[in-house]
């Protein structure tokens, strides 16, 4: 197995991140842990996970220094105290030549020793992959969820969940697991209900031009893939989409390029720390939302003609870019540009 880099961004005490430490397999990665240089903290979790290597805003800062030369990207492109802090991480993942990649959320707690080795069995040519889609047309989302829809799913493609099933071969460049406990879904659907989450009992992928939601809780990917999977920042009121949106970009372009997104298993045990979710309601009632809706249809109008994923997340910004003009919004103009940006690096 060759070494894989895990990612975990986290600003708590990482108990759940050491039984993984801990676990057989990992030996076989480099953990990664993202922090904000808060020394009593960090020293708590060297204690817990004393092979993690920490980065905190000072060591990210000296790192971009020393690669300046191979990732000239400005410092704004991966803001302090956000999200997207994990886009250094596929930086230094990138930087070090290491084949695969995995995103862990700090709560999430693994299910099965096997955790690692699954997720990497994934990737890679498939066979009679499951690949699923509505049997209504004009529907081009599919639930993660059989009893609930995921975080970002659009609201005016919400229907009885039935799947057209077909089965197809391929190359599998990212693989998303789901999670026991608090699935994650919008604020307000779970203001009215947070159900146990039910799936299929198979991992998937979705038809040409369908989507489903891509968080970046629970996944494995491809380095390959990385000049394309930039995680967004989306600005302070605006950051329930931004890991949602740059899995539905993923999509567009894997899509193009022949290749396969799984979702399904691993499974882990989600734990959500506390939230308040009339604060998450907010943010999410935002006007972001409402591009939400109708933002897939922009993507499926989009040509795309390069041959690799840089190419095409570069056509794919500039693109989105005049086609979301006519919202009228700052932060998204300003995305775009972080896009184009982590393209170009």
């Amino acid at each position: 197995m060759d070494r894989t880099m895990v990612i975990v961004s986290s600003i708590r005490k990482l108990d759940m991140l050491k039984r993984f430490a801990d676990s057989e397999f990992a030996d076989d990665c480099w953990i990664i842990v993202l922090d904000e240089n808060d020394d009593r903290l960090r020293a708590i979790n060297r204690k817990l996970i004393p092979s993690a290597t920490f980065y905190g805003i000072k060591e990210r800062k000296a790192w971009l220094k020393d690669w300046r030369d191979v990732f000239n990207i400005p410092e704004k492109v991966i803001p302090k105290k956000a999200h997207n802090e994990l886009s250094f991480g596929l930086m230094l993942s990138r930087g070090h030549a290491l084949q695969n990649t995995i995103f862990l959320d700090d709560d999430c707690d693994l299910l099965a020793p096997s955790f690692l080795r699954y997720h990497l069995m994934q990737l890679g040519d498939k066979a009679r992959l499951h690949c699923l889609r509505s049997p209504k047309y004009e529907v081009r989302w599919v639930s993660v969820g059989q009893n609930f829809y995921g975080r970002g799913h659009p609201y005016c493609q919400r229907v009885p969940l039935i799947d057209d099933i077909c089965y197809k071969d391929g190359h599998v460049v990212l693989n998303q697991g789901l999670w026991t406990g608090i699935p994650d879904m919008n604020a307000l659907d779970k203001i009215i209900e947070t159900p146990i989450p039910k799936y299929r009992g198979y991992s998937f992928s979705v038809a040409l031009d369908c989507y489903t939601t891509i968080c970046s809780m629970n996944l494995a990917f491809d380095n390959k893939i990385i000049p394309a999977f930039y995680q967004l920042t989306q600005g302070v009121c605006y950051n329930r989409l931004d890991d949602i949106w740059s899995g539905l970009f993923l999509k567009k372009i894997t899509d193009h390029l022949n290749d396969t997104i799984t979702t399904g298993y691993p499974l882990v045990d989600h734990k959500q720390y506390p939230r308040d979710l009339f604060k998450d309601y907010t943010a999410e009632m935002g006007s972001l939302f409402k591009i939400n809706e109708l933002l897939w249809k922009d993507l499926n109008e989009i040509q795309l003609n390069g041959k690799n994923y840089t190419a095409c997340y570069l056509e794919l910004a500039i693109a989105l870019k005049k086609k979301l003009k006519r919202y009228d919004n700052k932060i998204v103009n300003e995305m775009c540009d972080m896009m184009q940006l982590w393209a170009r690096m």
